[in-house]
């Protein structure tokens, strides 16, 4: 099920908030996630993407498809560098991850 608030789990060293719960405007009201990006980027927010991935699955989206969306929304609005590194870093979690399992 996905979250239905926004809610605040940290701060990177730049000063932005760290939110998890941003899947649910994607899903349950639609809103295109480049949109949702740029609403919490003009809050001084980003997403929290593993939980992104995470609620992604949860509500039966395919890996390539949860890779595909986050890599369109993101190109738009920051570039490739900006795309590449998220990616990156989610790989990172999906290896960690399933090392541990």
């Amino acid at each position: 099920m996905a979250k239905e608030t926004i809610n605040v789990i940290g701060t990177t060293p730049e000063g932005k908030d760290v939110v998890q719960g941003a899947f649910y405007f994607v899903e349950t009201h639609g809103i295109p996630l480049d949109m949702v990006i740029q609403q919490l980027e003009n809050k001084n927010m980003i997403i929290d993407w593993c939980d992104f991935y995470e609620c992604a699955l949860e509500n039966n989206w395919g890996v390539r498809t949860i890779f595909s969306k986050i890599e369109i929304a993101l190109f738009d609005l920051y570039g490739r560098d900006y795309v590449e590194n998220v990616i990156k870093r989610l790989h990172l979690y999906l290896n960690v991850k399933h090392k541990d399992n």
